[in-house]
């Protein structure tokens, strides 16, 4: 179906003929909806080239749908989600996903946080794909007691593991401080038993590592974010 959505990423792609781009422009300039999701389109459009892509690829499993199913939004606006979220969000590293959140989400009421512990020897030199998030991510070195109550003030909490077989036999301490504090998780599969377990009681988002996916894919996961970032805000 050659929806509204689907012209403006084939015009912002330059993928349209001459008679089309007229027929596509005179909506943008005649219709103030249109011309919104035009602007809101481009600007995604632009952070989305920003970032670099990397292997390995990573998607949203199905147990996402079934989660946008549950969201207090149109019909029409699920099947949109629905249609797209199964392709995957692929060809970048995991630091690189949760950094084209935060940029993406630039326009909604979004905050990441980001707890390490108090010593400053143990963290990492540097931290890969941070800075793209502005003031978005807020850095805090705290203390284990002071972690519940922080956590309570946050909606979803981030398990990312990278794979390799010793995880498989991990017990996160963040899992079960997650579920306390009342939070989605967003995980890595093969993380000992919290990933079966995310999926069995839906209790998440498992990231996971598909086939590679298109272009023409990757550009349409652009209006897949907007959409929920829409979801994000009627539920708010």
């Amino acid at each position: 179906m050659n929806t509204i959505e689907q012209q403006l990423w084939d015009y912002i792609d330059g993928n349209l003929g001459a008679t089309e781009v007229r027929a596509i422009e005179e909506k943008i300039h005649s219709d103030a909806e249109v011309k919104l999701q035009y602007e809101a389109f481009l600007s995604l459009n632009l952070a989305f080239d920003k970032i670099e892509l990397d292997e390995p690829s990573m998607s949203f499993t199905r147990n996402v749908m079934e989660s946008v199913a549950l969201e207090p939004a149109p019909v029409a606006m699920k099947t949109k989600v629905n249609t797209n979220i199964i392709y995957g969000i692929g060809g970048f590293f995991i630091m690189s996903l949760v950094a084209l959140f935060g940029y993406a989400l630039f326009n909604a009421d979004i905050k990441f946080l980001l707890l390490t512990n108090e010593d400053p020897h143990s963290h990492p030199v540097t931290l890969n794909g941070l800075a793209i998030f502005g003031d978005r991510l807020k850095h805090i070195s705290v203390g284990r007691e002071s972690i519940p109550g922080i956590l309570k003030q946050t909606d979803v909490g981030f398990m990312l593991r990278d794979a390799r077989s010793l995880n498989n036999a991990a017990s996160p301490v963040k899992f079960p401080e997650y579920l306390a504090s009342g939070l989605a998780v967003a995980a890595s599969p093969g993380t000992g038993d919290a990933s079966n377990l995310i999926l069995s009681a839906g209790l998440g988002v498992l990231i996971v590592r598909p086939v590679s996916i298109s272009v023409r894919k990757q550009r349409r996961l652009r209006c897949m974010i907007l959409l929920m970032v829409s979801l994000r805000a009627v539920r708010a």
